[in-house]
């Protein structure tokens, strides 16, 4: 079933639909003051939310507004560039102090009060509950050419839809980084990110052997 949202008022009476239990904002939403809207409305209804791309850069004037609202159940799926627009404290130490990049992720988590997952070669997971995880990519082949257009709005779609099978956030989201960067070592150099959703089952059904 699909149905039109044009509005933030749309999202809301659409979430009145309790069967309705995951959703992911950001990729390609645009960015300002009606993104803010939708991104409340989301957080607002108390799902799952993963939050991405726009829906995180329209916050980075305020972004205490937006950690006011987040909660256990919220995941946000940033690379470096919008971790420093978010927490451009921890951002700068990170780039001039040689802060530990477990010890930022494990404090924008704990400020924020949401999932935290730093996108890069080495990707961090963070939960407010003081739980770091490190999934390095360093150790999947072909990882590098994850650095494509349209890659990391896969990830927020995979994050989302385990969510959607009433799996555990924090889980959703280590389990999605790693079958994620299995995709590239299964597809291999030149993939784009419409290859990846594809390849998903294969990546899995390895996992589970």
């Amino acid at each position: 079933m699909v149905t039109l949202t044009d509005e933030p008022k749309d999202l809301r009476d659409c979430l009145r639909d309790k069967r309705i239990n995951a959703l992911c904002l950001g990729p390609g939403l645009g960015l300002g003051g009606k993104t803010r809207e939708f991104t409340n409305a989301a957080l607002e209804s108390g799902r799952n939310v993963v939050l991405d791309a726009d829906a995180l850069t329209s916050f980075k004037d305020n972004p205490e507004s937006l950690f006011k609202q987040l909660h256990e159940k919220t995941v946000i799926t940033p690379h470096f560039g919008e971790f420093a627009k978010l927490f451009p404290d921890l951002a700068n130490k990170m780039k001039s102090d040689n802060y530990p990049v477990l010890t930022a992720v494990q404090t924008a988590s704990t400020r924020s009060g949401a999932i935290v997952l730093l996108k890069g070669r080495q990707t961090v997971v963070a939960s407010p509950r003081g739980k770091t995880y490190l999934v390095n990519g360093e150790k999947f082949e072909n990882s590098s050419w994850l650095a494509t257009a349209g890659s990391g709005d896969v990830l927020a779609g995979m994050i989302t839809g385990l969510m959607a099978r009433n799996i555990a956030p924090l889980k959703c989201t280590v389990l999605a980084t790693y079958l994620h960067l299995k995709t590239a070592s299964l597809l291999g150099p030149g993939l784009i990110a419409d290859d990846i959703p594809n390849t998903i089952p294969q990546a899995i059904e390895q996992v589970l052997n």
